[in-house]
Order: C-alpha cells, then structure tokens, then sequence
C-alpha cells in the first residue's frame, strides 16, 4: 500500500475540514488515527502545512495550533492550510518525548513504514496523509520539560525560515536522520523547523510569537 487510508472527513463550513486517518487498532482496541486540520482559503495558492507535538512533551505547538485555527480566516488565505496540531497522540497524552508504546522518537522514523513499529506506522501516515501534500512545511517544537528555547532551523530556505522572525536562526551541518523536515527536503520543499518555547513555563508569549511567525 503506498498511500494513506482515506479519511474520514467532517466538513466543519466556512471552508474548513478535519481528516481524521486511520493508523492502526490499539491493543484496547481503541482505533489511533492521525488528525488534521483544513482551511481553504478564499483565492487560489500554495498548500502550506504546519504540523505540532511530534514529541509529546512539546506541546507549545498545540497551543500555537489553536490560536492560528481560532484566528484565521479564508478570506485572508490565499491557498490551503493544513494543520497537524498532534503529531503523536500517544506522547502527548504520556507528556513523553518518545511514543509510550515501543519507546520509539517519531521524529527518528520518517518516512516510516505501513507495517512496521507503532512509531513507525504514524510516520507512514504522516508522511503520505500530511506531508506529500505540501508545498511548503512549517514543523513547531519545543525545549520540552526543562529547557526554554527560541530558534528557527536553516535548512533549505534561507528566507522561508527568517519568515519566521525569530531572533535566532542556525544552519546545522548535518540534520537528523529520519525527521519529517527530511521527507520534505527530499522533495525540495520549502521547510522550516521552529524551536519555541519549554520549560513548562506561562507560555502566553511564545504562544503570541509562535501566531506572529505562522
């Protein structure tokens, strides 16, 4: 199977939808799906996607998520956005970085597999329900449960990611193995990796640059 299981689709007015993507059964029987969230804007343009919460403990992103899905509207949209506020379900419900299932990073396991590890089988999931529709990706993290951080990756848009304005940017050498920022590069698509906020901390501000930058 090379794509991803159709969704079911829950169309929500206004020119917005949520794709809910089957992953797999849990062992409660509980079915685990990958949820996004979809605007479409008024004139035609780019498909952008700015995904959250890759590692549970980061949950910034969701906060940063929400704000922008409450906050914009379609008719100042040229385009389609899609919104990924909760990569990993699973971590985020544990606070953990890992998936709580197989102790696996997911953003290690990119582009995953159908039928490989749980970690391995949401990456295949994100990889051809979110990621193969981009034109452009903006993907959120955070310090997590003690650092406070505030920087934005380089990676192969120099000026996609200064867009973003923070007051930070780094070119890394090398960049992980296995990220969804490397299935987008691969196929040459604008992208760029945010870190903001952590340290479990009042987040009012980094949820009010997170907005500012998207």
């Amino acid at each position: 199977m090379s794509t991803a299981p159709p969704p079911t689709v829950t169309d929500l007015g206004d020119g917005r939808e949520r794709r809910a993507f089957p992953v797999s059964t849990l062992a409660s029987g509980d079915l685990l799906t990958v949820t996004t969230l979809v605007l479409h804007g008024d004139q035609p343009g780019p498909t952008v996607g700015i995904s959250a919460t890759i590692h549970g403990d980061e949950f910034e992103g969701v906060l940063i998520l929400r704000e922008v899905w409450r906050t914009l509207q379609r008719r100042e949209l040229s385009g389609t956005i899609y919104l990924l506020p909760v990569a990993n379900p699973l971590a985020l419900g544990a606070l953990s970085r890992n998936t709580p299932v197989d102790m696996l990073d997911l953003n290690r396991n990119f582009p995953g597999s159908p039928d490989g590890w749980l970690s391995e089988q949401l990456a295949w999931t994100i990889s051809h329900a979110f990621l193969e529709r981009l034109d452009y990706y903006v993907d959120i993290h955070a310090g997590g449960t003690f650092p406070w951080v505030d920087y934005c990756y380089v990676l192969n848009d120099e000026a996609f990611s200064r867009a973003f304005l923070s007051e930070l940017l780094y070119r890394p050498a090398q960049m992980y193995a296995g990220t969804t920022a490397g299935v987008t590069t691969a196929r040459g698509k604008p992208t760029c990796v945010v870190e903001i906020g952590g340290g479990y901390q009042d987040q009012a501000l980094h949820t009010q640059n997170g907005v500012r930058g998207v």
